[in-house]
């Protein structure tokens, strides 16, 4: 098991006619809840915290550990990372098979 470290947030990304600009200091302690209407981003930010979203820019840190950044580009991709994340529809890592995912 990994110590709890805290999450810092940089980031933005364009869809469509949607800009996500979000930059905060989540601490590795406690509960963080996120809300918000539907279509605010919330599924997103949570895709681009798992390294699912790469076309998000900006920096995702845990801890003294870059998990994407620009300078230098950087992704950690989303099987590297120790994020668990349950979204409403299945979502599966198309490079491994049925036990993997």
């Amino acid at each position: 098991m990994s110590a709890v470290q805290d999450l810092d947030i940089d980031i933005r990304i364009r869809l469509g006619d949607f800009d996500l600009v979000v930059a905060h200091a989540f601490s590795g302690t406690g509960t963080t809840s996120l809300f918000g209407p539907s279509g605010s981003g919330k599924s997103t930010l949570l895709r681009i915290i798992a390294g699912l979203e790469c076309g998000a820019h900006g920096q995702v840190r845990v801890g003294d550990e870059n998990r994407q950044s620009e300078a230098p580009r950087l992704l950690v991709p989303a099987h590297r990372r120790d994020v668990a994340l349950g979204l409403q529809e299945a979502r599966l890592l198309p490079h491994l098979n049925v036990a993997g995912n």
